[in-house]
């Protein structure tokens, strides 16, 4: 009896899927310099060879319950995740490819006409920024 209690407890305080925003805000501040060995265990390659912003965000959509698009480990893959959002109607949470394809964001606003969010692989580390060449939106 207590075992199924605790069980139930459990599956009602944890949500089947968490934000992926608020999953990669716990990695925020992790950089190559510091954090090169756990990182790399982490995202699933080695972060001073290979850019891992795809790879960042495989981890934390696995993370949250998400799942990932074929080739997620690149940027440009995740054009396809999802569905296709029009950049006006971004919402928190939301991903976003930007830099021509070379980069990839969990969106957080607007800044202007840049996207916003946090990322990995941003200047070395799991850092939030705003970039210009967005190239889609997906959720």
């Amino acid at each position: 009896m207590k075992r199924l209690i605790f069980l139930s407890l459990l599956a009602l305080s944890s949500p089947a899927q968490a934000d992926m925003l608020s999953v990669m805000s716990k990695y925020e501040g992790m950089s190559e310099a510091r954090n090169r060995k756990a990182l790399s265990r982490m995202v699933g390659v080695d972060v001073r060879r290979i850019p891992w912003c795809g790879a960042m965000l495989t981890y934390v959509a696995k993370k949250s319950g998400k799942r990932p698009p074929a080739g997620s480990f690149r940027a440009i893959s995740w054009t396809k995740y999802g569905k296709p959002v029009k950049p006006r109607n971004a919402k928190r949470g939301d991903v976003a490819i930007v830099r021509g394809g070379r980069h990839v964001i969990v969106f957080s606003h607007w800044q202007g006409n840049r996207a916003c969010g946090i990322s990995g692989n941003a200047s070395n580390q799991v850092k939030r920024a705003c970039y210009g060449g967005l190239i889609g939106v997906r959720r």
